[in-house]
């Protein structure tokens, strides 16, 4: 029970979702933090409860752990001077055998908390400054003052949204840190840096907590399964430097590069622990055809699908049809097929919904299996972004394709990336309000400095902006260091949009087989290790028969 909260309490006896549960949890824990006992408390131990006798603990460390049947728990992090007013959440572990889907619309509740504007949320949000980050741009960093110069505006752009506890921070270890870029890699990776304001740490480790494992599990087991599996599913898995048999193969004839060996192999090896019986496939998406190929080496009778008829000449596959690749189209080849493995390995944008949309279509009655990967977020229309995440928006979807975890491996190359970046929106914003024009690829000896970088952009586009922005060494050097700063925080919230958008796909996939009665097992799986430098894609939807 929850003492001294009667709205919580009459919530907590109404409800019957792990969900609603979550949310009352997380009323109780912002309620008794205004409660003189609780800020009396000075525990540095979390503290577990059962769901039958909720007593959150919170103190002004931000101290609290709320433990129920299921595995269902809200934690905020020892040692935590939070000023928001609502706990973290921890995202679900791999699933040990239990009904993934239920643990999902958990997880799916908390990051719609993290990610919504304040305005759509019944309840104040853990971090009210995470809408506007994500809907800022680095052009915004820069204004006019009036017509013939510009100046830096610290009330626009994403350094002016974040916490001002946090612009201190990081403004004093520019001129203090002897090593500020540690605070930079830190911030990448979402791990707590021992300088780090606690607010700061609380917020990495709420999106570390609430974005998926990017890591497949120990056993190879998939992160959820649902309906829950009697026998624990595994997948056969290998190292980055392990190379497949059909792979070593394949690559005399297609000439592929290392990434798409490494991910044509996981692929394969996946697709040999499903233990099909049908020896026929369908490449969906299959462009240059190179898993086509691989997958007639494995013995399938392969048939390479793409709407674009062009890669019918590079594509060495069985057989290859054009098709229309929307949800009416697949649902039409899967209607005229035998039982077949469908994959689509990357599937670009709006392609991954048509496909889980036309391979659900007739779920019940055909018997194909699929393996799906989707990709390129950004490109996805909105028009086929589900009417529960209809707060998204084309700055969510490009965020989505963001893998900070994988900046470590070329840390050279961000440094680049963010000099770019800074250049790129300081020429823009020189040009407003006109449009910037393209000036393609430079070379990156023209970003050694902005002045060299405006003449060959200059050179390269044919105008010349009328308005400059007189910096300082000094000032440019810190302008970089802002802009670091509040980029790589925006980009750790990636994970979390594709967490978001690949766990609503899971749910509704689980929900439609469930409503038409089908008999099949939905597994999200780590198909990919994305911190060992592969695909930075790596969460596979496997659509399979119960038997």
């Amino acid at each position: 029970m929850v003492a001294e909260c009667p709205d919580v309490n009459e919530r907590l006896h109404d409800v019957a979702t792990y969900t609603k549960i979550l949310v009352a949890c997380l009323h109780v824990v912002a309620l008794s933090a205004c409660t003189q006992e609780t800020s009396q408390r000075r525990s540095h131990e979390s503290t577990h409860y059962a769901l039958n006798e909720v007593v959150p603990h919170w103190d002004a460390l931000g101290n609290v752990r709320i433990t129920g049947d299921g595995g269902l728990h809200a934690v905020v992090r020892p040692n935590a001077h939070s000023m928001y007013t609502k706990t973290s959440l921890r995202g679900p572990e791999p699933d040990e055998g239990s009904g993934g889907k239920m643990k999902m619309e958990t997880q799916i509740t908390s990051l719609v908390e993290l990610l919504s504007p304040p305005h759509s949320l019944n309840s104040t949000p853990s971090f009210p400054f995470i809408s506007n980050l994500i809907q800022s741009s680095p052009i915004d960093f820069y204004s006019s003052n009036h017509q013939q110069q510009l100046t830096l505006n610290p009330d626009r752009g994403p350094w002016a949204v974040l916490p001002t506890e946090w612009q201190s921070f990081f403004t004093q270890a520019f001129h203090q840190d002897s090593d500020p870029t540690s605070l930079i890699r830190a911030l990448a990776s979402c791990d707590s840096h021992p300088s780090f304001p606690p607010s700061l740490a609380d917020f990495l480790y709420a999106v570390r907590s609430l974005s998926l494992p990017r890591q497949p599990h120990p056993q190879q087991r998939p992160l959820f399964s649902h309906p829950r599996s009697p026998e624990k599913s595994q997948y056969e898995s290998a190292s980055a430097s392990d190379e497949d048999d059909c792979v070593r193969m394949l690559k005399p004839r297609t000439g592929i590069g290392p990434k798409k060996d490494r991910e044509i192999g996981q692929i394969l090896r996946l697709i040999r622990s499903l233990r099909l019986t049908t020896s026929h496939a369908l490449d969906l998406g299959a462009g240059r055809g190179h898993l086509s190929q691989a997958l007639g080496l494995e013995g399938f009778e392969v048939l390479s699908i793409d709407a674009n008829s062009q890669f019918e000449l590079t594509t060495a596959a069985a057989s290859f049809q054009t098709t229309r690749l929307d949800a009416d189209g697949i649902a039409e080849l899967l209607a005229s097929q035998p039982p077949s493995l469908v994959v689509g390995l990357h599937a670009c944008g709006d392609l991954s919904p048509a496909i889980l949309s036309g391979f659900l279509r007739d779920a019940q009655t055909h018997h194909h299996t699929l393996v799906l990967v989707g990709c390129c977020y950004n490109l996805l229309t909105l028009a086929n972004i589900p009417r529960s995440l209809s707060f998204l928006s084309s700055h969510h979807l490009q965020l989505a394709a963001q893998t900070p975890a994988s900046w470590s491996a070329n840390w050279g190359a961000f440094e680049r990336s963010i000099v770019k970046l800074a250049y790129r929106s300081r020429w823009a914003s020189e040009l407003a309000p006109l449009e910037p024009p393209r000036h393609g690829r430079l070379a990156d000896r023209h970003y050694e400095s902005y002045t060299q970088y405006r003449v060959a952009a200059i050179a390269k586009s044919g105008v010349e902006p009328k308005r400059v922005l007189k910096r300082s060494e000094e000032d440019e050097a810190m302008d970089l260091w802002k802009l670091s700063v509040a980029w790589t925080i925006r980009a750790v919230l990636g994970p979390c949009v594709e967490s978001l958008i690949v766990l609503e796909r899971f749910v509704s996939t689980c929900t439609v087989i469930e409503e038409t009665g089908g008999q099949r097992r939905v597994e999200l799986v780590n198909v990919f290790d994305q911190c060992e430098g592969q695909s930075p894609r790596n969460l596979a939807i496997v659509i399979r028969s119960l038997l």
